[in-house]
């Protein structure tokens, strides 16, 4: 019966999940019976319901936005019931998408008024119904509490006392707070360490100095806090003063300073403050500086009894105009002495003051001569004023162009007429301004001399000049008794064959003129006079006459050595034939310098301006080198560079970069300064060649991290490059490769890396990483190179007693591992010298090194002088080098002051080459070594005559 029951009480369950399984079923079946969905709306909530702003200090409220239904629009944020000079921006605003947050800003402006005010802030959408939510805003004004750091301070007469003042800020005020000190009694003064508190910073402390004669008191001293935005505050310190026990006392003047005009006087109070019970009288004496003509110093009452004495300064009319001071010392028994000076400016009586230019006159009988006067109104003098000249010789007359120089004017020109028969000799002409009742003179100093005229001499005679050469003598006028004319020249009496010419013309106006003596190579060996006559109109002809040596002529082919560049034009140039033949001047014909050589080794030397001095240079070496440095030097150097401008982007704070077009060349470009001038830049297409590195500022180093290559361009002068942009795809990264330093030993050694471009040009890439025989270089990628172009590598290791070697390598790729093998150590250079005509001429001897047997070469520099001297191995033939500054000074056109001076601080560099510099090919390598080191002439000598 139980198991009956049990199942009579199922079978109703078991049908209704029978019955609820079949609607189940036809629901899911039925796809357009689905439930309604749920309408779309949003929902706006404040995540904060109240903030405090200030003027100083906006506020942030964060915004929830809840989204209903799948809604997806976009909900627009606006604000209602804002304060008075209170904004409000939501950030993102609209509300777009997915989005559900947005932050609310709130700023109090200048004119906001405090108060709490409720928000409305609203937000609307299509077919939403608008939601709001608010905001408790409540604006605060930015303010500070001040604190003393006490309310009592005490100093004695000439102590200080300090107190420590503290400022609190509210509301978000982070400006500067200004302190100063009020009512501060006399004789103190009051400092704040800072005077204004920065933001961030919340104390100061003030300093009160007390001066010795401070009166022995209590005062309320008013310490006052001000800031941009905010009310004062204000604080007070009770000032106890207390006597000092030191008897003592300050000593003042006023006024310090006394104007009075010449033959006037003045007066100037001096104060006498005592302290420290002092009550003694007080000696005063004067002391006058420079003892000034006319000036008087008195003291009244002196010794001085009370608080002052009355200092009376008298002058003359005497007295010069100028600045005069006088201390005033107080003595006592007692008490140490103080002074104090008062400044006496003395200015001159109305008149005039005279400027002669020149300030004296020579004139010869017949003659006249000018001169320019300036003058000045002095002492409150206006107006026009009238000028004489009195005391003039007798036979000599005055006029001035304006006799009468005007109230704007301050210029006159005298001119000074002498007769034939006018008194020779010196005397002084007085030359007076008169302007009514006042007047003033000035002196002029006047020569009269016999007639005008002029004498001629030679300089630089004799004068060698070899067949087919040239050479230069000097005429030299020297004119006498003020004449000024113009003098004529002529040669005459030397053989056919010698020709001359003048410069700057054979009509001179100067004192020198240049006479340039061309020899044909078919004039006769021998010894020939010319004679040289000056004339001018109206005076007797001058002559003088001087020797031309005619030599053999070198013989050979001739050399042409042009100089195109007009920077590098010679002020001097001269030859040498052989390894011992005499040095040559020659005469240039049109910045060209033709010679011939009839032995196999020579020798050439010219001296170029350089930098405000003068640059020397010396060649010895064959023939055919010297040959082909000659044909070098126009392709080296061929002037007419242009001037190109441009601009970098892409630098950031410490980046900064290089920019090189060919010879032109500039570093130092930063994004503070982006724009850059590329000056010499030569014709023709080059290589546009930029760097960027970016400096460590914790270890101070540079490191190229991109560069940007331009195929040959050829920018117009005066035109601008288009911008190079280091952020833009031209800009690429620099590669990286090793070099094994070979032979190093011991050595501390550099590298340094530069791209050297086929069009010319070099721009560094930086030093080497590493302290080892292996080094990380950086380069120039492949790809990013035009036929031609290569890298440097320069490295230097140095030894003892400044010696050192290195090399210089070249490779097109860096990516493949390179090897230098380093020289040998260096012997140590005898350095010696000599002095002719008055030049210091160093001189370096040694044995060349096998590993450096090709190019000796010796540097030798002062501040603005130079001498560097270059000679191959032919000159040398054996192992022995000797470099020496050859004997120039006594040829023709060669100016002592070009060469180095005696007993001066001289450099030298010794440096000896495997092989002449030239166009380089990759894997090239030459080595060098050098010897750093100085010398005076005195030294020089004591080592030429020890050997």
């Amino acid at each position: 019966m139980r198991l009956l029951h049990l199942n009579s009480r199922t079978k109703p369950y078991a049908a209704r999940a029978t019955i609820l399984l079949a609607v189940l079923a036809m629901l899911s079946g039925c796809k357009d019976n689905k439930t309604p969905s749920e309408p779309q709306s949003v929902t706006l909530t404040a995540g904060t319901p109240s903030l405090t702003i200030s003027s100083a200090a906006p506020g942030t409220v964060p915004l929830i936005l809840t989204r209903v239904g799948g809604y997806t629009g976009s909900v627009a944020i606006t604000f209602e019931g804002l304060p008075t000079g209170v904004t409000a921006t939501a950030d993102p605003a609209p509300i777009t998408g997915s989005g559900t947050t947005s932050t609310t800003t709130f700023t109090a402006g200048a004119t906001a008024v405090a108060g709490t005010s409720t928000v409305t802030i609203r937000g609307t959408g299509s077919g939403l119904t608008a939601v709001t939510t608010t905001v408790q805003v409540t604006v605060a004004p930015a303010a500070i509490g001040l604190t003393i750091g006490a309310t009592t301070a005490s100093a004695p007469q000439g102590g200080t006392a300090t107190i420590g003042v503290t400022i609190t800020r509210q509301n978000g005020f982070a400006g500067a707070v200004n302190l100063a000190a009020e009512g501060l009694p006399t004789g103190v003064t009051a400092t704040f360490a800072p005077s204004s508190i920065a933001a961030g910073s919340t104390t100061s402390t003030l300093t009160l100095n007390v001066d010795g004669g401070a009166t022995a008191a209590t005062s309320p001293i008013t310490i006052r806090a001000t800031g941009t935005g905010i009310t004062d505050q204000v604080g007070s310190v009770q000032l106890t003063i207390t006597q000092s026990g030191t008897p003592d006392y300050t000593i003042t003047a006023a006024p310090a300073a006394l104007t009075v005009l010449a033959g006037a006087n003045g007066t100037s109070t001096i104060n006498l403050a005592r302290s420290g019970g002092f009550t003694g009288n007080i000696a005063l004496t004067a002391a006058i500086a420079g003892t000034p003509v006319g000036v008087t110093a008195t003291l009244a009452p002196n010794p001085a009894t009370a608080s002052s004495s009355t200092l009376t300064l008298a002058t003359t009319a005497a007295t010069p105009a100028g600045t005069y001071n006088v201390t005033i010392t107080g003595n006592t028994a007692v008490t140490t002495n103080h002074s104090v000076v008062v400044s006496l400016v003395v200015t001159p009586l109305p008149g005039v003051t005279f400027t002669f230019a020149p300030t004296t006159l020579s004139i010869p009988q017949s003659g006249t001569a000018t001169n320019a006067i300036t003058i000045a109104r002095v002492g409150g003098l206006t107006g026009d004023v009238v000028l004489t000249a009195e005391n003039l010789p007798t036979g000599v007359t005055a006029a001035f162009a304006p006799a009468t120089v005007l109230a704007a004017n301050a210029t006159s020109t005298l001119t000074l007429t002498a007769t034939g028969a006018a008194t020779m000799g010196t005397s002084n002409v007085s030359i007076r301004a008169t302007q009514g009742a006042t007047s003033s003179t000035g002196t002029l100093a006047l020569t009269v001399t016999g007639p005008a005229g002029f004498t001629t001499a030679v300089t630089g005679s004799p004068v060698s000049i070899a067949q087919a050469a040239s050479g230069t003598i000097t005429a030299n006028i020297t004119r006498t008794n003020g004449f000024a004319g113009t003098v004529n020249l002529a040669v005459t009496g030397l053989p056919a064959g010698i020709t001359t010419t003048f410069t700057p013309s054979a009509a001179i106006t100067g004192t020198t003129a240049t006479i340039n003596l061309d020899v044909a190579g078919t004039v006769a060996i021998g010894s020939y006079t010319g004679t040289l006559t000056s004339t001018s109109t109206g005076l007797p002809n001058a002559t003088t006459t001087f020797t031309v040596n005619v030599t053999g002529g070198v013989g050979g082919s001739s050399i042409v050595w042009q100089f195109c560049d007009p920077a590098r034009i010679p002020l001097f140039f001269a030859v040498r034939d052989g390894n011992t033949g005499v040095w040559t001047s020659l005469t240039p014909a049109s910045n060209s310098y033709t010679f011939a050589l009839s032995q196999a080794t020579g020798g050439v030397a010219y001296v170029l301006p350089a930098g405000g001095g003068f640059a020397t240079t010396v060649y010895l070496a064959a023939k055919s080198d010297l040959a082909t440095r000659a044909a070098a030097e126009c392709t080296s150097n061929p002037g007419g560079g242009k001037t190109v401008t441009g601009s970098v982007t892409g630098l950031g704070t410490f980046e900064g970069a290089t920019v090189a077009l060919g010879s032109g060349v500039q570093g130092g470009i930063s994004g503070f300064v982006p724009n850059y001038t590329l000056n010499n830049v030569l014709p023709g297409p080059r290589e546009l060649v930029a760097v960027r590195a970016t400096t460590n500022i914790g270890t101070g180093t540079s490191t190229v991290d991109k560069l940007v290559i331009r195929p040959a361009i050829d920018q117009a002068a005066n035109t601008s490059i288009a911008a190079i942009n280091f952020a833009a795809a031209e800009a690429f990264n620099p590669i990286t490769g090793t070099v094994t330093l070979a032979n190093l030993g011991a050595d501390a050694a550099t590298a340094t890396t530069e791209f050297t471009p086929a069009t010319g040009g070099l721009v560094s890439l930086g030093s080497t990483a590493g302290t080892g025989a292996i080094r990380t270089l950086l380069g120039v990628p492949v790809g990013q190179q035009a036929a031609g172009d290569l890298h440097q590598v320069s490295v230097r290791a140095a030894g003892i007693n400044q010696l050192a070697r290195g090399a210089l390598a070249y490779f097109h790729d860096l990516t493949t591992p390179h090897t230098i093998t380093l020289g040998a150590s260096l012997p140590e250079p005898t350095v010696s010298g000599s002095v002719s005509s008055n030049i210091f001429r160093p001189r370096l001897q040694g044995t060349i090194p096998a590993d450096y047997a090709v190019v000796s070469m010796a540097k030798f520099v002062q501040s603005n002088r130079s001498v560097t001297i270059t000679a191959t191995r032919a000159y040398f033939p054996t192992d022995q080098y000797d470099l020496e500054v050859p004997d120039l000074g006594a040829l023709n056109g060669f100016n002592a002051t070009w060469g180095l001076l005696q007993n001066t601080n001289t450099s030298f560099t010794a440096t000896f080459l495997s092989a002449l510099p030239g166009t380089q090919v990759d894997g090239t390598v030459i080595l060098f070594g050098l010897k750093d080191g100085s010398t005076t002439s005195s030294q020089a000598l004591r080592q030429a005559i020890r050997k």
